[in-house]
């Protein structure tokens, strides 16, 4: 999609999308400004100008989990070695605010456990 805001007053100003900061790349347009997770702040507006180019993008990460009995030691999963369920797996990660959010999940029957996905 696009945006535009007409006759701003100069100014300092930020835009902003409503999207986990997290899933989000910023890019600052031909006025400057920077990346704050899911905001673009300190965009100088001066009299008669247009700042143009602002986008974002939202990815979508994700964070895959294994967790088997290794009984070989050799650090790779072998056809016999069984998962193991009911892991708890925590992934934290810092909001567009400086706030650590934590998301939580267990590993299924076969030892998987997948977060954002």
């Amino acid at each position: 999609g696009t945006y535009s805001f007409g006759n701003l007053r100069p100014g300092t100003y930020a835009v902003a999308i409503s999207a986990p900061a997290r899933s989000v790349v910023a890019y600052p347009g031909s006025a400057g400004g920077a990346r704050n997770g899911n905001t673009i702040d300190g965009i100088l507006i001066v009299g008669g100008m247009s700042a143009t180019g602002y986008r974002f993008a939202t990815i979508a990460p994700s964070v895959n989990v294994s967790i088997w009995v290794d009984s070989d030691g050799n650090g790779q999963r072998g056809p016999s070695e069984r998962g193991v369920a009911n892991v708890p797996v925590h992934v934290s990660s810092r909001d567009s605010l400086g706030r650590i959010t934590t998301d939580s999940t267990v590993t299924d029957s076969s030892g998987q456990a997948s977060l954002y996905s």
